[in-house]
């Protein structure tokens, strides 16, 4: 056996693999450079103008977005002032979502301070805020005091939604049996037809001819449409659904959800610093009281809850409970069909369309409150878990820095606006645009910059050919004819 030193099977390795590897990329870059040498002036030129020009641009403005995530708290405090005087109480939604609310919000401001420009390491500036707001808080309400809060305060929630809740669990076997009650097939009978048609034949010596050629064409004749009723499941979805509405004939939120009644000056201020760039463009460079005080409700008339709720009630009160009673009386005409259409598509026996549309009702009812209940639930696994990021985010601005502390920093720092921000999406769904930095923006203006570019390019490389001018490339001064 022949034994080598590690110096000469490193060698060895370095030639067959790293030095093969160096040649395939010198030899790619190399064809690369060859085509790019061939694109014409008039192309090249508009195509780095407006890609670099659309790039840097909405770069610009995607940073602009990062650093000034739109900010507005709820009033909490001055909610539960206003239901004090009325000798009245926040009831559990209110809590949840003013906390909810408030506690991303205060994290957002937290997040804009830090990349304000001007400031050197952002991430590091994004603890230290975190850590002034944990220590030297003003307010009625910290972040550490809020998620905490959230902790019971999306279990009472939770709670209060029981028969939405109970509702979406005995609806979702209601729906399969729906779904099971009919079958449907739709067979397409076609026939096969020969056509005529002509074509321009070369023979080679640079002259054609014309000849005439057959070909063959499938041609719609009906469609056959089959509906196979299964009455055993038809019978049971009646029976299950007649029971679900005999305990919940409707679907109504049994609490007072209350409403910011002003707007203190610390979230007025946050409101346009937060805006500032929206508000450059206005004339009083300022919001208007109502404009304020609509921001301030932002939390209760862009939740997922009052957004929801309408939808459920509809689909549920309304759609549902009449679907329950047309199903009970057309269950017993409803029997397996199939008949002839010269259509492609059909709308089904009435029986059918009954069940279809039961379906629709029970589905989008299902939905919608799950929608509800994911963003609370979310909060609720999460809230714990995003007070400890921020415990172990301020902790890395503590003692010598070093490369391990500020890598696990950018982790923490993304882990905490991760959270934040999906927790925010969840429970308001038409709040505000929190999502900062979009690369995807980036790209895709980038991208059409390099179409226009190619466009412009395209008709310079026309109106030459037009005016007797030929192409040429950076390296040619004289063109090709």
């Amino acid at each position: 056996m022949e034994y080598r030193t590690w110096p000469e099977i490193l060698s060895e390795w370095n030639v067959k693999y790293f030095l093969g590897f160096r040649k395939t990329v010198e030899e790619k870059a190399s064809e690369a450079w060859e085509f790019a040498k061939q694109i014409p002036l008039s192309y090249a030129l508009p195509i780095t103008l407006l890609v670099s020009s659309a790039i840097g641009l909405s770069y610009n403005y995607e940073s602009e977005r990062n650093r000034g995530i739109p900010l507005a708290f709820s009033e909490k405090s001055q909610i539960k002032k206003d239901a004090s005087k009325e000798r009245g109480k926040v009831e559990e939604l209110t809590e949840f979502l003013t906390s909810d609310n408030d506690s991303n919000m205060k994290i957002f401001e937290r997040w804009n301070k830090a990349h304000k420009k001007g400031v050197g390491d952002a991430i590091k500036e994004f603890a230290k805020q975190l850590y002034d707001e944990k220590t030297n808080n003003k307010f009625h309400y910290s972040i550490h005091e809020l998620q905490e809060n959230l902790s019971k305060e999306s279990r009472a929630a939770l709670d209060s939604l029981r028969q939405y809740r109970e509702v979406r669990d005995r609806l979702i076997p209601i729906n399969n049996l729906f779904e099971s009650t009919w079958s449907d097939n739709h067979i397409d009978t076609t026939h096969t037809e020969s056509r005529t048609g002509t074509r321009t034949v070369s023979d080679g010596n640079g002259k054609s001819h014309t000849e005439t050629y057959t070909y063959y064409e499938e041609v719609y004749d009906y469609t056959t449409h089959y509906y196979t009723y299964y009455r055993a499941n038809g019978e049971k979805a009646s029976m299950t659904i007649d029971s679900l509405f005999a305990d919940h004939p409707m679907l109504k939120l049994n609490q007072r959800m209350r409403r910011a009644s002003k707007v203190n000056k610390e979230n007025a201020q946050a409101m346009h610093e937060s805006r500032a760039k929206e508000l450059e463009s206005r004339k009083d460079k300022k919001l208007s009281r109502i404009e304020m005080l609509t921001l301030a409700n932002k939390w209760l008339d862009g939740s997922t809850l009052m957004i929801n709720l309408p939808g459920i009630h509809q689909y549920y009160n309304d759609n549902l409970s009449r679907d329950a009673d047309n199903w009970r009386f057309a269950k017993q005409m409803a029997h397996s069909t199939s008949y002839r259409t010269y259509r492609h598509s059909d709308s089904g026996p009435k029986e059918f369309q009954v069940v279809e549309n039961a379906l629709y009702n029970g589905r989008n009812t299902v939905n919608l409150i799950r929608q509800i209940e994911k963003g609370i639930i979310y909060t609720l696994n999460n809230s714990s878990l995003l007070d400890r990021k921020i415990t172990e985010l301020i902790k890395t601005n503590f003692g010598p820095e070093n490369g391990e502390k500020t890598s696990l920093r950018k982790k923490l720092a993304k882990e905490v606006m991760s959270i934040a921000r999906e927790d925010y999406k969840l429970n308001f769904k038409e709040g505000f645009d929190v999502t900062g930095f979009r690369g995807w923006m980036v790209a895709l203006w980038g991208i059409l910059g390099a179409a226009a570019g190619a466009g412009i390019g395209f008709g310079i490389e026309r109106y030459k050919e037009s005016q007797g001018y030929g192409s040429y490339n950076r390296y040619s001064r004289y063109g090709r004819y």
